[in-house]
């Protein structure tokens, strides 16, 4: 009879090839073949060991491993047709911190111990082959699914450390966010092992984005604060509890003494609101305060607003950034269409010819498709009642640029209404 939780524990195992193997096990162990189950057990964990050192060493770089590989491949040269290799891998794994914990070491040799006992023809006093029960097999599994198979070639830590330094690299060759996510999920989110694993390290860059001022936070904070982010959208619910359970960690690791990082928090909050009701009364006031202290953040906090589209319609960012922000707050979260319409009014209140010229850049000419004939003529509006839009030196080109869509559609619009709007 099938083992539900060894089953279900078998899907977590990463390796196809392992999994295969292991098939193979389970398929001995059911069929109450015990000696050949403790044989094939033992082989299918070298073999993982191996596919895990490769994977250090192919996706990570990791010179020990390699040398590791190196050292096991000369002994398997030099003599082909002995098992020392296997028992020198289990060692240098071990001695190196690379794959086996100390606990699965101990394991790895009772496992290799008992397999020997199997494999060769060694006669008891009732001239019968060794033959382990039932039990002390099954634990072994266990053993070796819990503390090998289904595990991360990388140690929680030192995987930690690597991840860092890598998405620190990826950040710029991949500068679409989407492309990002897609590469920390694939090459590290869906290699852990468990929720557990993700929140370890959630929690460890929470502190890296909202505390820590050193130079590599400073310098990857962004594509921290991204991978924040992502981890929560995987597992919202279960982290939010946790949060909620250690809000006294969360609320201790947290500067909004610099604007930087007070703005991301602020950001965080917007778009996961529910976390900012689990913190404590105090950190909430003091978070509170902050904002009301700072012009751009007050506009920034949509978390805090009663009416989110009144807010931010009403709101008067200072940077640019954050008004981009609440664009694509209203078009993910909202409407695309009232981002459209929040656009259009950002760029009617431009206050000079240079913010004119970047508000058009960023946040008019990459929509002119998207606005309907009725934007369109808000902003011409717009430009005919501003001076710092209509009398600045980019100001015919742009407007040609809206000239030229209105008329694909409507060839009749009567822009005499609008004698500021300069265009050609």
């Amino acid at each position: 009879m099938n083992n539900p939780i060894i089953d279900k524990r078998k899907q977590q195992i990463q390796d196809s090839r392992t999994r295969e193997y292991f098939d193979e096990v389970l398929s001995c162990y059911y069929s109450g073949n015990y000696r050949s189950t403790v044989v094939m057990l033992y082989a299918t964990v070298i073999c993982d060991i191996i596919y895990k050192l490769d994977e250090l060493v192919n996706v990570y770089g990791d010179v020990r491993a390699q040398q590791i590989l190196d050292d096991v491949r000369a002994l398997q040269t030099q003599n082909p047709t002995s098992a020392e290799w296997e028992k020198q891998l289990v060692e240098k794994c071990k001695d190196a911190n690379r794959v086996l914990e100390i606990p699965d070491y101990s394991n790895v040799i009772s496992l290799q111990s008992l397999r020997h006992l199997c494999a060769h023809p060694v006669i008891n006093g009732n001239q019968e082959l060794y033959r382990p029960n039932a039990d002390i097999v099954l634990g072994h599994i266990y053993n070796m699914l819990d503390g090998i198979l289904t595990k991360s070639a990388y140690y929680k830590k030192d995987l930690f450390n690597i991840f860092l330094t890598d998405i620190a690299n990826a950040k710029s060759r991949l500068t679409v966010s989407k492309d990002l996510e897609n590469y920390i999920t694939a090459k590290y989110l869906d290699k852990l092992n468990s929720v557990d694993d993700e929140y370890h390290f959630f929690k460890s860059l929470w502190k890296l984005v909202f505390e820590l001022a050193d130079q590599d936070c400073r310098e990857n904070r962004g594509v921290n604060f991204t991978t924040l982010r992502l981890m929560v959208k995987r597992h919202k619910d279960i982290f939010l509890e946790r949060f909620e359970n250690e809000k006294a960690y969360f609320g201790r690791h947290i500067h909004i003494g610099d604007c930087r990082r007070f703005r991301m928090l602020v950001k965080y909050f917007d778009v996961y609101p529910e976390f900012f009701d689990k913190l404590s009364e105090d950190v909430k006031l003091t978070i509170n305060n902050g904002i009301d202290q700072n012009t751009d953040l007050m506009a920034l906090g949509i978390f805090r607003a009663t009416n989110v589209i009144e807010h931010i319609f009403g709101a008067r960012p200072e940077k640019e950034g954050s008004a981009g922000f609440l664009s694509l707050y209203l078009r993910e979260n909202i409407s695309p269409a009232l981002a459209l319409d929040y656009n259009i009014q950002h760029y009617g209140r431009s206050y000079s010819y240079d913010a004119g010229d970047s508000r058009f850049t960023e946040f008019i000419e990459p929509y002119v498709y998207q606005f309907t004939l009725a934007q369109l003529e808000q902003i011409v509006k717009c430009v005919n009642e501003n001076s710092q839009l209509y009398d600045r030196r980019r100001a015919r080109r742009d407007n040609s640029i809206i000239y030229e869509r209105i008329v694909e559609l409507n060839p009749d619009f009567d822009f005499k209404a609008y004698p500021y709007f300069r265009h050609g």
